[in-house]
């Protein structure tokens, strides 16, 4: 009896889904409007260079220059020297934090030095 009951249920879900073999799908209609909206989001925050972007503009005969100009407007190139830089990891604040640093030089600091 079961066995019937679950042959009547996935019956069903291939009638409304359309995925009979030999039966007719609806036709796509067209949208109702002539415009349409997207809304979506990418994988970056939307500023600065695009890995796709700068590629694209590279394989297209773009200097390094005209990219940079391209992405980052109104700046100058130049050279500020190796400044140290910090990191928070302030969703770890009071935790016990191990620190790796395989290839290179790196100190930790309780955030007060």
């Amino acid at each position: 009896m079961r066995t019937r009951s679950l042959a009547a249920a996935a019956l069903g879900v291939l009638l409304a889904f359309g995925l009979v073999p030999g039966m007719p799908r609806p036709v796509a209609q067209a949208y109702p409007s002539a415009n349409v909206t997207l809304e979506g989001h990418g994988w970056g925050h939307g500023r600065g260079m695009g890995q796709y972007g700068s590629l694209g503009y590279a394989l297209g005969g773009w200097g390094w220059q005209q990219i940079l100009q391209h992405y980052y407007s109104n700046t100058a190139d130049g050279t500020i020297g190796n400044p140290g830089i910090g990191v928070r990891l302030s969703r770890l604040d009071g935790a016990f934090t191990i620190v790796r640093v395989p290839n290179g030089s790196g100190f930790v600091t309780d955030g007060n030095g």
